[in-house]
């Protein structure tokens, strides 16, 4: 059988009978068909003839052109003649196999086609001469050196001929003739290296045009992939080479092959790009030209991963040049799509890598480092900030400044560079000095991170420059300072034991807090509101207090103080009713004295609390400082009932309860501080008969039991008792059954309904009374699961419908977190106490039938909310959702634990997931996840979550949010062992994680596998 090979021939006309003949053989002129015919024409020229008219790619076999040798010749050629001729044959096949001239082939058919002119379609790829091959090693000579005997090798080949001579002891002999060599010098062939680089070139200029017109997007794509493959060739095979691509402007023809809509083409063009630019500073600068770059870093969204994976390859190896490090940072979203991809688990372990690698690079940039910060990579712009050079460092902390922080962030921030922050405020230069106070600002706004800036030393240096003149430091900044300390002095710090002066003062030394005092009647309003915002901060720990108390009455500061009362700016005027307000305990007599003793300070005060002003905050501080001070002062309290002051306090009690208290969030402090001025006139019945006409003329004992469901009052004896109570009985058990056996749980029944609805006595104590109540009343509902007679009471007084109605009491936190633990334990009993309905014995004869629309859709059973403690029936659900808002993290958990008997083993999920759906508590419950507010909670969200996400349609919506998505990843990757396995089998519902066990399932249910169960 003969042997087949696909060899390509070039088609144009060049003298390639030297490959046949020796080397000293001249080629011979264009051939002519009749000369071929005439006696004695050299068969070699014959054979070139073969070659050279081959005018596309064809099959060929040696011992074809064997046989039309022989024709030509008419006799048989020599046996060396033949062995020459065939191995010449096989080496040819294999050169003209070579991506040069597969690549010029190409080009060729494209010249065949069109309407060039002769010379043109002439163009070829010249051939390999024999005179290049060096005929030892078969390959073209780099560096042909000849020896005595006239025969020409590649100086490396016969170097290493004579060395194994010399080794195995044998002659110097040459490797072609075999004949003894008299010495072994090696002349350089000057005259043929020259022509053979020359030939080269000629090749390459030659390639390098065909590959001009190739690179285009309306070529065939096998085209466009062979160019691209040449050139890598090029470039692989010569480092040279890459300055010759870039000499002839191909790189933004390569560029544009990035734009092509084939995926193998852009594959190829990124790859091609990233060989041309490796190791290369000229070519990378070319690169930075135009919208190089822009057209690269989009693709790395591109959705095939191959083009995404080069794509990050090439942008790697660009990345390492400074000046493509900055404009790689200027691509709008480059940096962005980076940290995108180095958080994103769906791409492969190199890509992630790899674009760590060249955020690495691109952070050594100010403007990158910025961007970084930006999107969340904080620590190279900390990094800077730490190593950079000072107008480096003053640059980050001014951009520092300006970025949002989470509380979390501020405390790595802190614990980071906060020694690095300080050590600029200590500077000398006034730059860094308020660059570093603008990012300290910033920082200890978060009391954790505040803590961490005074272990670190900020104290001394922050007080030094808020007690230095106004040349050091200006007074806009002296007002950062004060909004710094007072940051720290809300945090809770023992500034008794840290030095902050040079005698080893502390922040509440007599003679600081003198010098403070100082300050502040010496500033104008917005530094003294800051300077007042420290006071408040130290004055609110009982620890600090004492000292600035006593500094407070030693310099006679109270007298100033209580001036700011009428000060025209608001935020002055609340901050400075809160800081009297916090001394009042401890100075009220004082405050009292001075409110009397200086005109109009009184009526100032009581202006804000019975006015209609804007800012409730400003209401709700004063009125708590007027009730206080009256508290402590019966003579005050006589003052402004000359003066008519409880009437407009009246006034104000009805107009703000007939409003809806959840507006705003100082609606009720204010309102429990008018009631709390109000029942100081019942300290005053005894001896003032304008007190008791006053009550009678305006009902205040109605007014009161209006305000028991907000504020309620009761006898404080009642409330100590069942305080107590209730620690006992969680405490014991044992007391709980005493209790249920002495009949008592009756009692105390009746006691919340009385209060809750009905209760006329009077007392500032309704909350801790009801509170306690309710916390006894809730121990019944531990014993369900054992005690037959506790179920039997609960059904009898229906504690459930008394424990939903519990939960709009708005204002008293406690009596709803209580009611709705209680609630999530009755509920608990609910699948034990549904029940199915019995079925006539002749059903069949029976007309009447139940509906399976009268069970419950969770319990399956017939249910009720006095008998099973159903939470579907009445109106629990709608409160209980309501409550998952609420301000109090323990009755937002206490109310996600009642709903979360809805979702509990042993009942329809299903059903469970519905009810909350109707009731539009599936958002609420996503939001709790997202807020985390503390670790129980996030736990009790974490469950909740995973059993919502059991059903599809939930878990597809679910699925496209990112937030619940991030919020269970943390969970998983944060959580204890319970939490993380909750975390993972949520995850594997909305397809974060892949779902192992479905696969194994599907798997044995495969006939081939079936066997294995």
């Amino acid at each position: 059988m003969f042997l087949i090979t696909k060899v390509a021939f070039p088609t144009t006309i060049y003298p390639t009978s030297t490959l046949l003949l020796s080397s000293n053989h001249k080629p011979p002129p264009d051939p002519d068909p009749l000369r071929i015919q005439q006696p004695g024409y050299n068969a070699d020229f014959w054979v070139d003839c073969v070659l050279r008219f081959n005018t596309t790619t064809i099959l060929i076999d040696f011992w074809v052109f064997f046989l039309l040798l022989v024709q030509a010749l008419g006799h048989l050629p020599s046996h060396r003649h033949f062995l020459s001729l065939f191995f010449q044959f096989d080496r040819l096949k294999d050169e003209f196999s070579s991506p040069e001239l597969q690549l010029s082939s190409k080009i060729q058919g494209l010249s065949s086609q069109s309407d060039e002119s002769f010379q043109h379609r002439r163009q070829q790829i010249e051939p390999i001469y024999n005179a290049f091959i060096c005929r030892f090693t078969k390959q073209i000579m780099r560096d042909p050196v000849t020896l005595e005997n006239g025969q020409t090798f590649e100086r490396e080949s016969i170097e290493n001929w004579f060395n194994g001579c010399k080794e195995n002891n044998k002659k110097l002999v040459c490797p072609l003739t075999y004949k003894e060599l008299k010495t072994i010098a090696m002349i350089p062939n000057i005259a043929l290296r020259n022509t053979i680089e020359e030939w080269k070139a000629r090749n390459e200029a030659v390639q390098l045009d065909m590959t001009r017109k190739l690179l285009n997007v309306g070529c065939p794509e096998t085209d466009i992939l062979q160019a691209l493959e040449f050139l890598q060739h090029l470039c692989q095979k010569n480092i040279s080479n890459k300055h010759i691509i870039s000499n002839v402007d191909l790189i933004p023809m390569i560029v544009d092959m990035l734009r092509s809509s084939n995926c193998r083409v852009r594959c190829r063009a990124l790859e091609t790009l990233r060989i041309v630019v490796e190791d290369d500073e000229d070519n990378k600068e070319i690169m930075v030209g135009g919208d190089n770059v822009n057209t690269i870093v989009k693709l790395l969204s591109d959705e095939q991963p191959k083009v995404r994976e080069e794509a990050i390859s090439l942008l790697f190896e660009l990345s390492k040049s400074e000046a493509m490090c900055e404009k790689i940072g200027s691509v709008n979203g480059a940096i962005l799509i980076l940290i995108g991809m180095t958080s994103c688990k769906s791409e492969n372990v190199s890509t992630v890598e790899k674009a760590d690698k060249i955020l690495g690079n691109l952070e050594n940039n100010e403007n990158n480092a910025r961007q970084m910060a930006e999107n969340g990579r904080l620590q190279p712009l900390l990094t800077l900030l730490i190593e950079g050079s000072p107008e480096i460092k003053v640059s980050m902390a001014s951009y520092l400044a300006e970025l949002a922080l989470s509380d979390d962030v501020k405390i790595f921030v802190a614990r980071t560079v906060g020694s690095s922050l300080i050590d600029l405020l200590k500077s000398d230069n006034m730059q860094s000095r308020v660059a570093a106070l603008i990012a300290l600002n910033q920082i200890s706004s978060c009391e954790s991170s505040a803590k961490i800036l005074v272990d670190q030393g900020i104290l001394s240096p922050l007080i030094k420059g808020l007690f230095s003149g106004s040349k050091q430091l200006p007074m806009q900044f002296k007002e950062i300072s004060a909004t710094i300390l007072a940051n720290i002095a809300s945090s809770d710090c023992d500034f008794d034991s840290i030095p902050v002066g040079p005698n080893h003062q502390t922040l509440v030394s007599e003679d600081i807090l003198h010098n403070y005092l100082h300050l502040i009647n010496n500033t104008g309003p917005a530094m003294e509101c800051k300077l007042l915002h420290v006071l408040v901060g130290l004055t609110s720990s009982p620890v600090t207090k004492a000292g600035v108390v006593s500094a407070i009455k030693s310099s006679g500061a109270i007298n100033s103080l209580v001036t700011f009362i009428e000060a025209p700016q608001q935020d002055l005027r609340i901050t400075s009713i809160k800081l009297l307000q916090n001394l009042s305990p401890n100075m009220g007599q004082e405050l009292a004295t001075s409110l009397r003793m200086m005109p109009g300070l009184l009526s100032s005060l009581i202006k804000v609390v019975v006015e209609n002003i804007t800012c409730m905050e400003e209401q709700a501080a004063a009125v708590g400082l007027l009730a206080d001070l009256l508290e402590r002062d019966i003579g005050l309290t006589r003052q402004i009932l000359e003066e008519g002051v409880f009437e407009m306090v009246i006034s104000r009690i009805r107009m703000v309860h007939q409003e809806d208290p959840r507006g705003n969030r100082f609606v009720a402090p204010y309102l429990e501080g008018l009631v709390r001025v109000l029942s100081m006139l019942t300290f005053m019945l005894p001896d003032e008969l304008k007190v008791v006409s006053l009550c009678r003329d305006h009902d205040l004992v109605g007014l009161f039991v209006d305000l028991l469901q907000v504020n309620g009052l009761d006898n404080v004896q009642l409330v100590s008792a069942f305080g107590l109570l209730a620690d006992l009985l969680e405490r014991d058990i044992g007391f709980t059954r005493q209790v249920l056996e002495e009949g008592a749980f009756e009692m105390v029944i009746t006691r919340i309904r009385k209060v809750h609805q009905e209760d006329p006595r009077g007392s500032r104590f309704v909350t801790p009374y009801l509170e306690g109540l309710t916390r006894v009343l809730s121990r019944l509902t531990f014993m369900l699961p054992d005690e037959p007679k506790a179920v039997s009471l609960c059904r009898e007084h229906d504690l459930a419908g008394l424990f939903v109605d519990l939960l709009q009491v708005n204002e008293i936190h406690n009596v709803q977190m209580v009611s709705a633990f209680a609630l999530e334990n009755l509920s608990r009993q609910s699948k034990i106490l549904s029940k199915l309905p019995e079925t006539p014995i002749f059903h069949y004869f029976s007309k009447q039938t139940v509906l399976s629309t009268a069970l419950c859709r969770v319990h399956l059973g017939v249910c009720s909310q006095r008998d099973t403690f159903c939470l579907l029936q009445g109106s629990a659900l709608p409160r209980l959702v309501a409550l998952l808002d609420h301000t109090n993290e323990k009755v937002t958990e206490a109310s996600l634990a009642a709903l979360s008997t809805l979702l509990d083993d042993g009942v329809n999920i299903e059903g469970g997931v519905a009810v909350l759906r109707e009731v539009e508590g599936i958002k609420p419950i996503m939001d709790v996840l997202l807020e985390k507010q503390t670790d129980n909670l996030w736990r009790r969200a974490v469950w909740v979550v995973e059993r919502l996400l059991r059903i599809e349609d939930i878990a597809y919506e679910v699925s496209g949010d990112l937030n619940v998505s991030t919020a269970l990843v943390h969970a998983f990757q944060h959580g204890d062992y319970q939490t993380r396995q909750t975390a993972e089998r949520a995850l594997k519902h909305v397809d974060k994680i892949p779902n192992f066990s479905n696969l194994f399932l599907h798997l044995l249910n495969t006939p081939n596998l079936q066997g294995y169960r």
